[in-house]
């Protein structure tokens, strides 16, 4: 089972998205409404706003899923919009047929895939890893981009490497040693393809700073090593 699996587990408890079938293909029809949506991201965009500017409302982060759907990306792909319902706060998209993201193989992957949003000026915000998917040919997909934002900052793009490190660090809580090679990884990609390293001084800010005390004491010696 991917290290992933309860992570997988929990945010299909709290998806905003379903999976439909219309004249025998198959769908994925997403709200930005409801009792999820307001579970998921009212406490995030009300204590988080410190360090990322995420939103609640729900024309908002149906716009910046969209903006980002629809931009040119070169090491990933994005699901194909359907059909928008923007009066009710959905979307039908592309169903991607796909794995869940294996941090013991596709750190160097996920690395470019963060490196090149970064590279064209963008944060994504909601970095959790079962946003991504493999797809056919080894592909890799960014399924959700509700909190994306272009034009962002040093400090937004360092909570997206900050969030991912985070997990990682829980996905080998029991296996510091894996974590670094993790990080050597996917560090890799990331830098080989942003050549922006200048977002890893975002982890020195006071703001931070203080979320770094929650990944455990080994494997944030293991960051600081690698860094």
């Amino acid at each position: 089972m991917s290290r992933l699996g309860l992570i997988a587990l929990l945010d299909k408890m709290i998806s905003q998205s379903e999976i439909i079938e219309k004249s025998g293909t198959k769908y994925v029809l997403k709200s930005f409404t409801g009792e999820k949506s307001s579970f998921k991201w009212f406490p995030l965009s009300t204590f988080l706003s410190f360090i990322y500017p995420f939103t609640y409302d729900p024309n908002e982060r149906l716009e910046r899923e969209l903006v980002f759907f629809g931009h040119e990306w070169k090491y990933f792909k994005t699901p194909k919009i359907v059909e928008v319902d923007k009066e009710n706060h959905k979307i039908l998209r592309e169903y991607v047929d796909g794995r869940i993201l294996d941090t013991d193989i596709d750190a160097n992957k996920l690395g470019k895939v963060l490196g090149e949003i970064h590279k064209e000026g963008w944060a994504l915000g909601d970095v959790k890893l079962t946003n991504f998917l493999i797809g056919s040919n080894d592909s890799i997909y960014v399924i959700d981009a509700e909190q994306a934002i272009s034009k962002a900052e040093t400090q937004h793009m360092a909570w997206d490497l900050y969030l991912v490190l985070l997990i990682a660090s829980y996905a080998y809580i029991k296996s510091p040693t894996k974590f670094e090679g993790f990080l050597e990884d996917f560090l890799s990609g990331h830098d080989g393809v942003c050549n922006c390293r200048e977002i890893y001084e975002g982890f020195n800010t006071p703001k931070l700073q203080s979320l770094l005390i929650l990944l455990p004491p080994s494997h944030l010696l293991k960051l600081a090593k690698v860094l």
